[in-house]
């Protein structure tokens, strides 16, 4: 089989400036032997993919196995644009990239590489989180994504792997499947679950892509980042069953006792347990009532003055999932490692006088 990675790209109409970087941003590729599938989805027949044509035909010299999919849905059609992809493509090894995420440029190479040096199935590298202002302005960069080892059992309680960290080999990975088109959210996460059920993943514990998130909710693929109020509320909404069906899917796919997973102490990259049997939002508060953490904000506040941008409050998440990465977010932040010492000192001295 050939040596061909297969990569599929979701975008739509209206985001053409997205797309025009993410091929750009491939064209820098160390691995030359790519096939870039780009998938739209259109809202209504009448919708126009003329431009994307025209970008398609721009990058054509430089992607000579470069193709265009596109289809028409008024609902969050995410899943179908993968699934197409996934049919269309030639190349022995699979990846996925969002058009306004980011792979630096040995990303694909050095999973490639790790891939034809080892018998594993599939393999992931680390992420970064970048955050974005509403005028695109790079504003912060975290690794709330980052772990030691793989672990299922921490994989089954959130997803640590993002669309674009993780390449497929196709010729050893037989049976995976495709993506579960009845979810509009977690659709990646719930085919990862499945793929690693079957085959253990390598893992490459360097940086090699970004998560972009947007203020302005650009990232959101589907949004065109427009969306009306009513729009927003009945998404949140649409997501929200999402995580439920999710839910359900895990206890169907991997056994009841996947609820007791869920409901176990979260891991730390670093340490594999935070301690006990507390949860992520307990963490949370822990943290925030500490005189580390009010050091670490009058920094911060005095940053934002100086920025001149809003403060930002002090929020534990609603749900465990959310409250974890918020909490990762701060652990391998800069300023709280640096910082991290004094609030073990904190943390032991409160011991000490509790006795």
């Amino acid at each position: 089989m050939n040596q061909t990675v297969s990569i599929v790209i979701r975008t739509m109409p209206g985001r053409e400036h997205f797309l025009d970087k993410c091929l750009f941003i491939l064209s820098g590729q160390q691995y030359q032997d790519l096939e870039p599938i780009v998938v739209a989805q259109c809202k209504t027949d009448s919708e126009s993919v003329e431009k994307i044509d025209a970008l398609i035909a721009k990058w054509k010299k430089h992607f000579p196995k470069i193709s265009f999919l596109h289809h028409t849905s008024d609902t969050d059609a995410r899943a179908k644009s993968l699934n197409m992809g996934m049919k269309y493509a030639s190349g022995r090894y699979l990846a996925f990239l969002d058009d306004d995420d980011k792979v630096y440029p040995h990303h694909y190479q050095q999973m490639v590489q790790a891939l034809q040096k080892s018998k594993f199935s599939w393999v992931y590298c680390e992420i970064v989180r970048a955050d974005f202002n509403k005028d695109g302005q790079l504003v912060s960069r975290s690794y709330p994504f980052r772990r030691g080892d793989y672990s299922f059992h921490d994989h089954i309680r959130g997803n640590f792997i993002p669309i674009h960290a993780f390449v497929v080999d196709r010729e050893r990975a037989k049976d995976i499947g495709f993506i579960n088109e009845t979810l509009c959210k977690n659709e990646d996460y719930d085919f990862l679950l499945r793929l690693a059920f079957k085959y253990e993943p390598l893992h490459i514990p360097n940086y090699s892509a970004e998560y972009c998130i947007r203020s302005d909710g650009t990232n959101t693929v589907l949004s065109h980042g427009t969306l009306t109020h009513t729009e927003a509320v009945q998404k949140r909404q649409e997501w929200a069953e999402a995580d439920r069906q999710l839910d359900q899917l895990k206890t169907e796919q991997f056994g009841w006792w996947i609820k007791e997973i869920d409901t176990a102490s979260i891991s730390n990259p670093s340490s594999n347990h935070l301690g006990g049997h507390a949860s992520a939002k307990v963490y949370l508060l822990k943290i925030y009532h500490s005189y580390t953490w009010k050091i670490l904000r009058l920094g911060k506040k005095i940053n934002w003055l100086f920025r001149r941008r809003p403060k930002k409050k002090n929020s534990i998440p609603e749900t465990e999932s959310l409250a974890r990465a918020e909490l990762l977010k701060i652990v391998f932040s800069p300023a709280w490692l640096i910082l991290s010492p004094l609030y073990c000192i904190e943390q032991f001295l409160k011991k000490i006088l509790k006795k």
